[in-house]
């Protein structure tokens, strides 16, 4: 069953995170469009993000996501071994200084691959959580529609609500973790809410349904020499927006200084409204006090980049 928005959007995600969860990486999606009209006036993005013509997987952007993943172990003077499967994506191993590639045996993903022990299930669950959100805050407005900004923002948050001790017991699971160690025991996703939620959308799958109904569809792949041609011109002349993606994305709109002050404001004032336990209003607390600190950075350096006779007029 396809999912409850109308949408060309068409995305490949791919995860990693250490053994104890500590340290989730940040994810590489891929989607169908190299310059979306959404990306217009966005300087900065919550994950890495590339495009080809099938939103695939590919040898040559595996290549690059480990030699950047290698820079910055480099950078920290850290050493990592990685396991991966024997995806067709992964046959082209760079020269790496830092990371060790480990490929795991053929034909044992199913057992041996921790993502595949429900890390990818649990994140899959949080990312359809926000799309089901993002229906019910456009009820009223058919169709619903999803732009890449707005599911990489998805796909960052979704990521950021799977537990290190969820990706642990996926670890534990797969005999990375021997029973001597203490790592709390995985986190079940509560469905409960969303499970309510769903059923008020009156569609004929269940939630658990729309979580998997995208599971055998193909996210990895070799180009022919044509298809790599032809991709390469049509990023050249922008024609990946296309009727279909311009119909679904809409650029971001500029927002001042001033403006997101203002929204900071709103936002604090309505938590101090909000009732809380102690725990939970010490972490919003802790994370609006993080951005307001940001925007102080931003505004000084603004500040900075100004000259005494921006401020007087001739």
């Amino acid at each position: 069953p396809p999912p409850p928005v109308n949408t060309p959007l068409r995305i490949t995600v791919m995860l990693a995170a250490n053994m104890d969860g500590s340290q989730k990486l940040k994810p590489l999606m891929i989607g169908k469009f190299a310059n979306p009209r959404c990306f217009k006036n966005v300087k900065s993005f919550p994950l890495m993000y590339r495009s080809n013509k099938k939103a695939w997987m590919t040898g040559v952007l595996f290549t690059e996501w480990l030699s950047c993943i290698d820079v910055d172990m480099k950078k920290a003077n850290r050493k990592m071994l990685m396991f991966v499967d024997n995806c067709t994506a992964h046959n082209n191993i760079p020269h790496l200084e830092n990371i060790k590639i480990h490929f795991l045996p053929p034909n044992t993903t199913s057992t041996l691959q921790p993502l595949d022990q429900g890390i990818i299930k649990n994140f899959k669950t949080m990312y359809r959580k926000e799309i089901v959100r993002e229906v019910l805050a456009c009820i009223g407005e058919v169709p619903c529609k999803i732009s890449i900004l707005t599911a990489m923002e998805m796909v960052h948050k979704a990521w950021e609500n799977v537990s290190a001790q969820t990706i642990a017991n996926c670890f534990r699971t797969c005999g990375f973790i021997k029973d001597g160690q203490t790592i709390g025991e995985g986190i079940p996703v509560q469905c409960e809410e969303v499970e309510s939620t769903w059923n008020r959308l009156e569609v004929p799958v269940s939630f658990e349904e729309f979580v998997h109904f995208d599971d055998n569809v193909a996210t990895a792949g070799t180009f022919t020499d044509e298809e790599i041609i032809q991709s390469t011109l049509a990023n050249q002349h922008n024609s990946d927006n296309d009727d279909e993606e311009e119909e679904a994305e809409a650029e971001a709109p500029v927002i001042s200084l001033k403006e997101a002050t203002f929204f900071m404001s709103g936002l604090r004032k309505f938590f101090e409204q909000s009732e809380m336990d102690e725990k939970r209003c010490d972490t919003i607390f802790n994370a609006i006090s993080k951005l307001d600190n940001a925007m102080d950075q931003i505004v000084t350096n603004n500040f900075s980049q100004k000259k005494i006779t921006d401020f007087f007029k001739m």
